[in-house]
């Protein structure tokens, strides 16, 4: 691409990895006293990414960068979801089923040699 004025590069990942989750919650109540409970759990969770960039060379070995990301990653636990799965007199459990799609413009220098 170093001959190039303009480019364009598409890119993406994927993974599948293991996740170990821990849990602890802890509540004072007045006249009551202080109540603690904790879970782990263990998930298989999915991430992948992809990428659409423009490039502009602007000197030999300087390129500026613009464009657009997103993210998609499942089997995570997040903390809203914990607080129905919190049992303060029996057993607490964590919920891993939650996930999150990310995504927004990305522009950057690039230094190549």
């Amino acid at each position: 691409m170093s001959a190039r004025r303009v480019g364009v590069q598409l890119g993406g990942k994927a993974g599948i990895f293991g996740n170990d989750s821990r849990m602890h919650a802890s509540a004072v109540v007045p006249f009551l006293g202080s109540f603690a409970t904790s879970a782990s759990a263990g998930q298989t969770s999915f991430i992948g990414e992809m990428n659409l960039i423009g490039l502009l060379r602007l000197r030999e070995h300087v390129y500026l960068r613009g464009g657009y990301q997103v993210m998609w990653i499942e089997g995570l636990a997040l903390a809203p979801d914990q607080v129905a799965t919190g049992n303060f007199v029996g057993a607490s459990t964590v919920n891993t089923g939650g996930g999150i799609f990310l995504h927004g413009a990305i522009a950057g220098v690039e230094l190549r040699w």
